[in-house]
């Protein structure tokens, strides 16, 4: 008698079970017929989930835990870092990802690399301003740097101009280091200078060049008699 028999009125079967009952996925095949509620077919896809889920779990510790032992991270420590950036609430669903094939192994490994070899904040506040107290001035510093703000004494230092103020060639001005846009330049009048003023300062001679074109600052001349050059105050401004 076959599996998909339909029962009639009056016939008496017996069911044999095994030690370990699991289902075949030849039960989930429409045209068998071994199935026929929907209810039924959702149990048979939650088991195979479940199994599915349980092997990649152990799979993807055992991937994750042989790529943190090259890069030298703790799970603890991966983990903060994986969890948000996969939209994961916990690390079974990371492992079963990894495991499963779902998340790239060398883009994972990459992205841990970017997080845990960058400088910290306070070693990026430190290299800024040991960049302004090493560099010396030199003639080029005038005419390399045409068209926008110079700092004596450094040269192609990274700037932008405050957009609260957009200081324009005359101006004095007051200038201070971000973290990673280089010296933001304000009016030595600026409303937003009040907090940042109460840092100590430091002293540098700076230049601007003459021209203005879209709203920032191009063309002129770096030194000499046709660029303008006032006296500026910039202030190192670490990250709390």
């Amino acid at each position: 008698m076959p599996f998909t028999y339909q029962l009639q009125m009056g016939d008496q079967i017996e069911i044999i079970t095994q030690k370990q009952p699991n289902p075949s996925r030849d039960w989930l095949n429409p045209n068998l017929g071994y199935v026929t509620t929907s209810r039924g077919r959702s149990k048979i896809h939650a088991w195979f989930r479940k199994q599915d889920r349980d092997k990649n779990i152990l799979a993807g510790r055992q991937i994750l835990d042989d790529e943190l032992e090259h890069l030298g991270i703790s799970l603890k420590d991966a983990e903060k870092h994986l969890l948000p950036r996969y939209n994961f609430n916990e690390l079974d669903e990371l492992l079963a990802a990894i495991g499963g094939g779902d998340i790239r192994l060398n883009q994972m490994v990459n992205f841990l690399q970017a997080q845990f070899n960058k400088p910290s904040a306070a070693e990026q506040d430190a290299a800024a301003l040991k960049q302004l107290q090493q560099k010396t001035y030199t003639p080029q510093n005038r005419t390399k740097d045409n068209g926008r703000v110079v700092v004596e004494g450094v040269g192609n230092l990274m700037h932008h101009i405050a957009r609260c103020c957009q200081p324009i060639p005359g101006d004095e001005i007051v200038g201070f280091i971000t973290q990673g846009r280089g010296i933001s330049v304000h009016r030595a009048d600026c409303d937003q200078l009040a907090e940042l003023q109460s840092h100590a300062p430091a002293h540098r001679r700076c230049g601007m060049g003459r021209k203005l074109l879209g709203g920032l600052l191009a063309g002129g001349q770096g030194g000499g008699e046709r660029s303008q050059r006032f006296t500026a105050r910039y202030h190192y401004h670490p990250r709390q």
